[in-house]
């Protein structure tokens, strides 16, 4: 066998070990040698070095880390603060900007009238009779004559007293710039106000004051010492009738100054834009109508819708005209209209005024009595009532009496219609007139005929300081006089009462029809509700006369065609609902009958003949238990004599 070469077994340990290494360490021998030992400790204790470093640098790169992570997190946060402080400085710009821009604003669109302290004599002083008290006193004389206006086409103005009083806001490197001064500075460069000085001086005969507006000559108003206040009622009159010269002109209407409101009122009718021409033409109209001169006051509110058809105003001075006429179409065509436009023709701001706030809901109660619906007037009054009425005290009482309480009886709450004229109490305008035509409206509708011509003779004396009102009740109730009388025979009487009312009133034109049915004169009768009907498609009542009418001459078939023409005009009255009932009884029908009383029932729950005629059909329907109910609540309401004994015969 010769030499063999031994190969070295294959290392499986998987060791990384340095081959050199284990070469020196291993030798020839195979043995570990000295220096391999030497070598192989200092690597060991080199790995431990290395090992130890990278847990020390792994801790420190953790902590790092940590440390870098919340300086990340306080980073964010200062830079949310600064992003906050930002916004805020900005907002805070924008805020000095935006007040500035409303302030700009402002005195652009001021118009106000600033009374300045007067001059006075020395001797005035020292009694308290200042310069500043005599302009305090002429604001207050200026704002309760404005207060006491009912506005027609110009709602209120501002006045205000120049005391020289200021907000004090310091303002850097300004040396104490004040807010009020800016504000000053900023009317007097954009805006309109105009000043108003004066003096007062010893005469002769007493006192001589003066008043300036702007750069117009003064007024001068002379008097006794002891008419100082009544020289002042006359010094604001003059800056009145300057600062809202509409204005003045209804409150000489609303004083029965007429001639001089029309006089005021015609010169700015003739010039100017159409729209204020319009409002001054609805100023003059309504002074004519509260004259009673509605026929002379028609042809200018006419005009006056014409230049502005969208002028809210207007309208609604129109309903007053057209009411007073007994115009029914054309008096709810305009309430429509005004309650259409208000929003265009007055700011949220204006409509929420004392003067305004009442005015939509007073039309809507015109518009809705106008088509029978009396539930939802009551509701547009009662909402009147929560807004304090409509304008002063007075106004308001006679308003809910005259007005108010009609509609209620005509609506058949009789009861609610009798606490309306109750809670007038003292502050009642006109009881003499107002209380006996509400009175005459709840005997109209309860068929105590004696009752509408007794309380009626009283408005026969016109009232000397309300023509309107003395017109208007005119119209209302010369025909309900008139058909009294023919109801108790008196025909002749009847024909001349009658005869003084104007054949356009649309009431007058229907109570010659029931003149003429009592008579059983059918086709007279037919001719006047066939005219009455014509020209007022809007309005139920003339089809209700007329249904009313057959039913009388005994055409169940045509009432019923009658009243379901009414109850299609005007769905929510409940008297062509009531009679058609009625009149399906008549035709041994009360279990059809029974439907429409039910739904009458929704309209007028008050109402006393309509419980009785319930009841009727449901004893004719078999039903006992149920009409003894309905006769139950009849005898708590009012009834008519007749009534009261159709009752009775029923056993309640």
């Amino acid at each position: 066998m010769g030499d063999e070469t031994v190969e070295p077994a294959a290392d499986t340990s998987g060791s990384n070990a340095d081959p050199a290494a284990m070469a020196i360490a291993l030798g020839a021998t195979g043995a570990l040698e000295p220096r391999a030992t030497a070598y192989l400790e200092k690597q060991g204790a080199l790995a431990d070095l290395l090992i130890a470093r990278m847990v020390a640098q792994d801790s420190h790169l953790k902590e790092e880390q940590r440390l870098q992570l919340s300086h990340l997190r306080i980073r964010r946060f200062s830079d949310y603060s600064k992003m906050a402080l930002e916004i805020a400085v900005g907002l805070f710009l924008l805020a000095i900007v935006c007040g500035f821009g409303v302030m700009v604003w402002n005195a652009a669109h001021d118009h106000s009238l600033i009374i300045e302290s007067f001059d006075v004599p020395p001797d005035m002083a020292t009694r308290g009779v200042t310069g500043q008290a005599v302009a305090v006193e002429l604001l207050d004389k200026l704002t309760a004559m404005e207060a006491s206006t009912l506005p027609t086409a110009q709602t209120e103005s501002s006045y205000r007293v120049d005391s020289g009083d200021a907000i004090k806001v310091e303002i850097p490197e300004t040396g104490g710039l004040s807010l009020g001064e800016i504000d000053r500075y900023l009317r007097d460069t954009f805006g309109h106000e105009t000043h108003v000085t004066g003096e007062i001086v010893h005469t002769a005969a007493g006192l001589a004051l003066t008043v300036r507006a702007g750069g117009t000559t003064g007024a001068r108003i002379e008097g006794a010492d002891a008419n100082l206040d009544a020289l002042m009622q006359k010094a604001a009159e003059a800056l009145f009738a300057q600062s809202e010269p509409l204005r003045y002109g209804d409150y000489l209407a609303d004083k029965k100054r007429f001639d001089e409101a029309v006089a005021k009122l015609r010169p700015l009718a003739l010039q100017g834009p159409p729209f204020d021409r319009a409002r001054a033409l609805t100023s003059w109209a309504e002074a004519l109508d509260f004259d009673g001169r509605a026929r002379e006051a028609s042809p200018i509110i006419e005009e006056a819708v014409r230049l502005a058809p969208d002028a809210s105003f207007a309208w609604a001075v129109v309903s007053d005209i057209h009411v007073e006429l007994g115009h029914d179409e054309a008096a709810h065509h305009a309430e429509v209209r005004m309650i259409e436009t208000a929003e265009q023709t007055w700011s949220s701001a204006e409509l929420a005024s004392p003067q305004l706030a009442s005015l939509p809901s007073y039309i809507a109660s015109r518009r809705d009595g106008h088509e029978g619906d009396f539930a939802a007037a009551a509701k547009d009054w009662n909402r009147m009532k929560a807004r304090g009425g409509i304008g002063p005290a007075d106004v308001s009482a006679s308003g809910y009496v005259f007005e108010f309480a009609p509609q209620l009886a005509v609506g058949h709450d009789i009861a609610a219609a009798r606490d309306q004229i109750a809670q007038a109490g003292e502050v009642e305008k006109h009881p003499e007139h107002d209380v006996p035509f509400a009175n005459a409206i709840i005997a109209f509708v309860l068929g105590d005929w004696q009752a509408v011509i007794r309380n009626g003779a009283p408005l026969d004396v016109p009232m000397a300081d309300d023509p309107y009102d003395s017109s208007w009740q005119a119209v209302q109730l010369k025909p309900l006089r008139a058909i009294a009388m023919a109801r108790l025979g008196d025909f002749a009487g009847a024909d001349a009462l009658i005869a003084k009312t104007p054949p356009d009133c649309d009431l007058c034109a229907r109570a010659r029809g029931t003149i003429a049915a009592l008579r059983h004169d059918w086709s007279t009768a037919e001719h006047w509700y066939a005219l009455v009907a014509a020209r007022s498609p809007s309005i139920p009542f003339a089809d209700t006369d007329w249904g009313q009418m057959l039913l009388g001459k005994g055409d169940y078939a045509g009432a019923i065609a009658k009243f379901a023409e009414a109850h299609r005009i005007g769905p929510h009255f409940a008297d062509p609902l009531e009679m058609w009932g009625e009149a399906l009884m008549l035709q041994n029908r009360s279990d059809l009958a029974l439907a429409k009383f039910e739904v009458t029932d929704n309209y007028a729950p008050n109402w006393g003949r309509l419980h009785l005629k319930w009841g009727e059909a449901l004893a004719y329907s078999g039903k006992k238990g149920e009409a003894q109910k309905q006769f139950a609540i009849t005898a708590a309401l009012d009834l008519s004599q007749s009534d009261k004994a159709a009752l009775a015969r029923a056993g309640r």
